[in-house]
């Protein structure tokens, strides 16, 4: 599954649908019971429908197969190839996930490229 980013640019992937990688081939995160976590465990926010939404409900990321959440997709640019994988890390202890906000139907002011830092 690819994601993109609020200009339809796409960002990164998954192979499996569980770990996330960037088109270089760098490990960013992961995907646990629809609850995106970064290597070191912190939640960062949902995926819902196709979207992973922030930690206040805000869209960050659309995928190919995104369901309508009321928010406009953007025009897809064309994907990159991708890089050579490196070896995904040892995945830290997950932390606690919040309640999960309602989607707010706008994008998120936090930017696509710090998501999962």
């Amino acid at each position: 599954m690819t994601f993109y980013n609020r200009y339809g640019e796409a960002c990164c992937y998954t192979t499996n649908n569980d770990e996330i990688y960037s088109f270089r081939g760098t490990p960013l995160g992961y995907i646990y019971s629809n609850l995106i976590y970064n290597i070191e465990g912190d939640h960062l926010g949902f995926l819902e429908k196709g979207w992973i939404m922030d930690r206040s409900g805000c869209a960050v990321f659309f995928s190919d197969n995104c369901g309508n959440m009321g928010l406009v997709e953007p025009i897809k640019h064309v994907k990159p190839i991708a890089g050579v994988r490196h070896i995904f890390p040892v995945k830290h202890t997950r932390r606690v996930p919040g309640i999960k906000p309602v989607f707010k139907m706008r994008w998120s002011d936090e930017s696509s490229n710090v998501f999962f830092e």
